[in-house]
């Protein structure tokens, strides 16, 4: 899949923001022509709003997460991911508002209880019952995706749980075409409501099913060595055949899933940690979870299917004569492969940020790097201070260390509390934002 130059993301961006534009006014529209009238009028209305709204949040979620290359070479993949988030959180308080006011607004209009409006609704309304059931799987995944509940529990089990989204999404569906105002009567805004959730499905099957089986087909992959970088990290080579034809690029990550008897139905993102030929693939992993640590256990032969590449942390998109790698932990990953990528003759700087020697990655690898380019890569180790002021990467530390700063690119990856306050650090000191590219591992 290419990934798109500068200039056509900037359409994409902005066809994209005019077909959103075009939609709300649509939707807006549709409401205040189809407003109710009577007892309870207002908390119907609202109702029928933030009914509007949640499903279109619940398309804008689906949508960030559908892997299409225009969206996450655009925003990049941390933000694709934030911005998920916030549509998914968006969708949950619009869907109780909307549970709420409505069922609120028809007991009004019904003179009615609260109890004998819910049990009217859900027993003779079409598709109701299903509606419940769908917004029921929504919001015990939303429990689920909670930080604090998510770090108990395995990836693995996060996972199979969040795909319930898309029954959930389907059971919901129906209700909104039998049971909405605006739609009942008119059969063009049910059309368009209509094409526009099967526009967003079949972008998420393309782009998450068939094309990673056309691709596993048309590039078989399979796992060539597996090297350990001491206690912390484990390197990963994938031998293929043409596969310059994903137009991956260093910096960029791709999706794995390793044909493996106990991680065939799960894949996970992982950045090239050196620049991705025609012929092979690698990938560094810090050791740090169940899936990380299985990789140490993968055979020569293992048959592994990508899909991607993805980001915008390349080099493409470098506006100045010279560059700045700040990478925090496991961050250092995809730098690694742009400082090997960047042309003979690029002033490179690198810093990376660790906690100890022993969790330091491709070390031996950054060195030789920076050594060709007659620099030394700056190691800053210890615990991360809870001040960002009185940090390693504070803006008085970072003016220290590289005073030229404002005149460079700034490459920065890891987690994003350090990412953050690098880009802080950054713009103290002068950096202007577009010279600041960013990837966060957890965004």
């Amino acid at each position: 899949m290419a990934v798109p130059n500068p200039e056509t993301e900037r359409s994409a961006g902005r066809a994209t923001a005019l077909v959103g534009a075009v939609i709300a006014v649509a939707v807006l529209a549709t409401w205040l022509a189809n407003l109710p009238r009577g007892d309870g009028a207002g908390l119907t209305a609202v109702g029928q709003l933030t009914g509007f709204a949640c499903s279109l949040c619940a398309l804008a979620a689906v949508g960030m997460m559908a892997r299409i290359p225009v969206v996450t070479n655009l925003m990049g993949s941390d933000r694709s991911v934030r911005w998920h988030r916030w549509a998914s959180t968006a969708t949950v308080v619009l869907l109780g508002v909307h549970v709420v006011t409505l069922v609120v607004g028809y007991a009004a209009a019904d003179k009615a209880g609260l109890a004998h409006e819910v049990s009217t609704l859900v027993t003779t309304y079409p598709w109701m019952l299903s509606a419940t059931v769908g917004a029921v799987i929504m919001v015990g995944i939303a429990v689920m995706s909670v930080r604090r509940a998510r770090s108990s529990m395995k990836y693995e089990t996060w996972l199979f749980a969040h795909w319930y989204i898309y029954p959930a999404l389907f059971l919901s569906f129906g209700h909104e075409i039998t049971d909405g105002a605006s739609f009942v009567h008119s059969t063009a805004p049910t059309l368009v409501w209509t094409w526009l959730h099967l526009v967003v499905a079949c972008a998420l099957v393309w782009y998450r099913l068939l094309v990673p089986a056309w691709q596993m087909v048309t590039h078989p992959m399979t796992v060539e060595d597996v090297r350990l970088d001491g206690k912390a990290a484990v390197t990963v080579i994938l031998a293929g055949r043409r596969l310059d034809e994903y137009r991956g690029q260093a910096g960029q990550h791709i999706r794995i899933r390793f044909l493996t008897r106990d991680g065939w139905w799960q894949s996970h993102p992982f950045s090239f940690s050196a620049a991705p030929t025609s012929t092979h693939w690698r990938i560094t992993a810090a050791v740090d979870g169940d899936f990380t640590s299985r990789l140490r256990a993968l055979r020569p032969g293992t048959r592994a299917v990508a899909s991607g590449a993805y980001g915008s942390l390349t080099a493409e998109h470098r506006r100045s004569a010279s560059v700045l790698l700040v990478g925090g932990g496991s961050g250092i990953t995809p730098l690694r492969a742009l400082l090997e990528a960047f042309p003979a003759g690029t002033d490179v700087r690198v810093v990376y940020r660790a906690r100890t020697p022993e969790d330091l990655m491709l070390k031996s690898e950054l060195d030789a790097l920076a050594a060709a380019r007659g620099k030394e890569v700056d190691y800053l180790l210890g615990r991360r201070n809870a001040d960002p002021r009185q940090d390693v990467v504070s803006p008085p530390a970072l003016r220290a260390l590289v005073p030229d700063a404002p005149g460079r690119d700034a490459y920065v990856c890891g987690r994003s509390g350090f990412v953050d306050a690098v880009v802080w650090s950054l713009r103290a000191n002068g950096v202007p934002a577009h010279q600041i590219h960013t990837e966060r591992f957890d965004a």
